[in-house]
C-alpha cells in the first residue's frame, strides 16, 4: 500500500559531475565515466561532484508543473487549437518547484543557497545536466 502515495519526506537525489574540457568548456554529467565518454579532453583531477536533492513530487506537486509548462491556443472560426509543450521550460520549473538542498558551494568554499535565484543562475550545460536526471527520476506525467 505504501508505494501508492508520496511521503512527504521523499527525495530524489541527483548526482552532478562538473569539469571543464581542454579548450575551457564546461561539462556536465552524472559521473566522471560519462564526461569521458563525452569529452576526452576532460581534465578529471578537476572534477567536482555535486549533490541536489529534490522533493519527490506527489500529484498535488504535478498539477501546477503541468500547468507551468504546456501552452494552449484556441484557433480562430474552427475552433481548433495548438497545444506546446516546453521541455526546457519544464525542467526549470519542475527544478524551481521541487529544490530542497544542494552541496554546491562558492569558490570560498561557502554554500550556496538552492533557491530560485541561483538555480536561474546555473550554467545552461549544467542545469540541463542536473534536469535530465530529474525527469528520469521523477517523470511528470
Amino acid at each position: 500500500m505504501s508505494d501508492l502515495f508520496v511521503n512527504e519526506d521523499a527525495e530524489i537525489q541527483v548526482n552532478i559531475c562538473v569539469g571543464n574540457n581542454k579548450s575551457g568548456n564546461i561539462v556536465a554529467d552524472e559521473s566522471v565515466d560519462l564526461l569521458k565518454q563525452q569529452d576526452e579532453d576532460i581534465d578529471v583531477t578537476a572534477v567536482k561532484e555535486y549533490h541536489i536533492f529534490f522533493k519527490q513530487p506527489s500529484f498535488k506537486d504535478s498539477v501546477p508543473l503541468a500547468s507551468d509548462v504546456f501552452n494552449y491556443s484556441v484557433g480562430g472560426e474552427g475552433g481548433g487549437g495548438e497545444v506546446d509543450f516546453n521541455p526546457v521550460a519544464s525542467r526549470y520549473s519542475k527544478m524551481i518547484k521541487l529544490i530542497k538542498r544542494w552541496t554546491l558551494v562558492d569558490s570560498d568554499g561557502k554554500p550556496i543557497p538552492a533557491d530560485e535565484e541561483h538555480i536561474s543562475a546555473l550554467h545552461p550545460v549544467v542545469a540541463n545536466a542536473i534536469g535530465l536526471q530529474l525527469d528520469a527520476a521523477a517523470p511528470t506525467f
